[in-house]
């Protein structure tokens, strides 16, 4: 009798422990979602994440393009800018080589007309401001004035850059 009053006892105990745990939320295991599913995972949403993916790799390709983009432009704008600084660059150069050519034409003009008009003229230095009637050039002066037989003056010109000595009028 020993056996069954055993037997009786173990499943008074095991539903007791059944019915406590199942009050404790713990559940019975073919209540469980796992045997449900019949060991399974339950499905991911795995096609939206790939979507994501996919959309975030679009975006990632669409700013690099962008930025690859504007690096370009930015490289074009200072090229051009280089070149328009050059191109000015020349066109001063050109400019003061005309302007040189000019002063050029007139000094040599100016000097032909003044050799043409006196004979030879005393051209002294703009830093050579010294009076007409020195010691050294007293005698070559005396003698220009009483063959010229006319007031020599002294001026500036711009073309020879120096002080020259012409007939005044």
């Amino acid at each position: 009798m020993l056996k069954i009053s055993t037997l009786i006892a173990v499943l008074v105990v095991a539903s007791t422990v059944a019915s406590n745990a199942e009050a404790h939320g713990m559940g019975s295991f073919y209540a469980s979602p796992f045997f449900r599913n019949q060991g399974r995972q339950p499905a991911q949403p795995c096609e939206k994440d790939k979507r994501r993916n996919l959309e975030e790799a679009f975006a990632r390709a669409r700013e690099k393009r962008l930025a690859e983009l504007r690096a370009e432009r930015a490289q074009a704008a200072a090229l051009a800018s280089k070149r328009a600084r050059l191109a000015a660059i020349a066109q001063k150069k050109a400019a003061a080589q005309k302007q040189a050519a000019k002063i050029a034409a007139a000094r040599t003009q100016t000097i032909a007309q003044q050799t043409a008009s006196t004979g030879t003229t005393n051209i002294a230095k703009k830093s050579d401001l010294l009076p007409v009637s020195t010691a050294s050039n007293a005698t070559a002066t005396a003698t220009k004035t009483a063959a010229a037989a006319s007031q020599v003056c002294r001026r500036y010109s711009a073309a020879t850059d120096s002080v020259i000595e012409i007939p005044c009028d």
